[in-house]
């Protein structure tokens, strides 16, 4: 009854920010995955001027398993809102997920050229790097943004954790060791 509420107010308001995401993330333990859906198509269909009910309804698809749409529906939401790079983000999470990694890296470049010092689009292409045994490019894509970011315990610890697989354990420490003085709770360095 609660989320029927919000959800009702979401859209009959002017919404600013990320209300219809919050919305998706509270929504998603409470609700069916259809209703869920046809909650988040309802607000595609009522507030279109909204990059976040695109970016949600694509979102839960993905989480459902319907790549082909929720690919479909984050396109189009990028064609109506091509500088939103949280859109880029998310069509490149699903272009990873179906392991589509050259259009995830894309994306993603797309997004950092919107937003250059958006660490959650570095992270991610650094991830992306990853996983095709692309650490060289994962690491120099890091290290730059260490310039850019110097206090990100989060960085470090990514440094450090390629620094492992290259067995520069020495320059794993290190990092690992910065990491935790810029972050004493920074769990994973631990």
């Amino acid at each position: 009854e609660s989320l029927s509420f919000i959800y009702e107010q979401l859209m009959a308001q002017t919404s600013y920010g990320n209300g219809i995401l919050e919305y998706l993330d509270a929504a998603r333990d409470l609700v069916k995955d259809e209703e869920l859906l046809s909650f988040l198509k309802e607000s595609v269909r009522l507030r279109p001027d909204l990059w976040q009910s695109w970016a949600a309804l694509a979102m839960h698809l993905g989480a459902m398993d319907k790549l082909t749409t929720a690919l479909e529906t984050v396109s189009n939401g990028i064609k109506r809102f091509p500088f939103i790079p949280r859109l880029l983000l998310e069509r490149s999470r699903l272009f990873y997920s179906s392991q589509d990694f050259s259009s995830a890296e894309d994306d993603l470049r797309g997004a950092l050229q919107i937003s250059p010092q958006w660490l959650r689009a570095i992270t991610f292409l650094a991830d992306v790097y990853e996983s095709q045994n692309k650490i060289d490019d994962a690491l120099e894509l890091v290290k730059l943004a260490l310039r850019h970011s110097p206090k990100s315990s989060n960085l470090y610890g990514y440094i450090a954790d390629y620094h492992i697989m290259q067995s520069e354990h020495k320059k794993a420490r290190n990092c690992l060791e910065k990491a935790l003085s810029l972050d004493p709770h920074y769990e994973w360095a631990w």
